[in-house]
């Protein structure tokens, strides 16, 4: 394929109308297909599949996600509630491509929580103990129910990466 320049492979002139052309053919036989009528229906039946999903910040400050079982589908948004919907989008166009060419959907995994008790032993700084029990004592529920809370608060409002 081509040549090389900075440690990429480039396509010549030649090359590129080739891949052109073939695009151009793939996307006249797409329209020219009959459109299934239950095409959407089965999109949104496998996006609301339970695919597990990670978000996390990227150096620049923007949220990512992904889903593992749906390779090569990404989402980018402000908030993350912005890139898990914009994942979904791009969930919804990659699974309608392989639905529309007949190729398998992956099945999705739960993530493994073999290793994982729920326990965690913490060490923390005595004025932070004294203000998680005030805390609790103004809820009516115990220190470990509050941190609890706080921990999966911050997960979902991306300031930490889980």
């Amino acid at each position: 394929m081509g040549r090389k320049r900075s440690g990429l492979d480039v396509m010549e002139p030649a090359e590129m109308a080739a891949a052109k052309r073939a695009t151009d053919l793939g996307v006249k036989q797409a329209q020219a297909r009959p459109a299934d009528p239950n095409l959407e229906r089965r999109v949104r039946e496998v996006v609301a599949r339970s695919y597990p999903m990670r978000v996390w910040r990227d150096p620049d400050g923007h949220f990512v996600a992904d889903a593992p079982d749906i390779d090569g589908c990404v989402g980018t948004g402000g908030p993350t509630d912005e890139a898990i919907e914009d994942l979904r989008e791009a969930m919804a166009s990659w699974i309608e491509a392989r639905l529309i060419v007949g190729l398998a959907i992956p099945e999705p995994h739960p993530p493994d929580t073999s290793n994982f008790s729920g326990r965690l032993l913490l060490r923390m700084p005595k004025s932070l103990h004294r203000d998680l029990a005030n805390a609790a004592e103004r809820e009516g529920t115990s220190i470990n129910q509050v941190i609890v809370a706080l921990i999966a608060a911050g997960v979902g409002r991306g300031t930490m990466s889980a």
